[in-house]
């Protein structure tokens, strides 16, 4: 009976250092902190549009990136000439989770706008 009785606790300790180190290894992973080419791969894989980005081909396609505790704001945006921004559209990877949350988009036509906010495109 005493055998029986230690070998179910050596095995519930077994299983308990089992879930501990099983939940930490999740939490960890959770709360990775993205690199920002990391970010820029993870829209570029969702989002086929933007594989060509940055580029100094005509018209300019820029990334524009700010990290905020989250994760990233990027903004991928088309530049032009006569109209300084043609087109763009804004993203939050979250770290951890790596989900993209589209923020903003700006379809241009505004001559005037020589800038636009990162985290949603206005």
């Amino acid at each position: 009976m005493k055998k029986y009785i230690i070998v179910s606790l050596i095995g519930m300790l077994v299983l308990f250092i089992w879930y501990i180190v099983a939940n930490n290894a999740n939490n960890n992973s959770d709360n990775k902190t993205l690199t920002k080419e990391e970010a820029i791969a993870l829209v570029q894989k969702q989002y086929e549009q933007f594989k060509d980005y940055p580029s100094d081909n005509l018209p300019p396609k820029v990334i524009e990136a700010k990290q905020v505790s989250q994760g990233w704001y990027l903004q991928f945006r088309q530049e032009g000439s006569g109209i300084p921004i043609i087109a763009a559209q804004c993203f939050l990877v979250h770290n951890g989770t790596q989900k993209i949350t589209k923020t903003g988009e700006y379809k241009g036509g505004d001559i005037t706008k020589l800038r636009l906010s990162v985290s949603s495109c206005k």
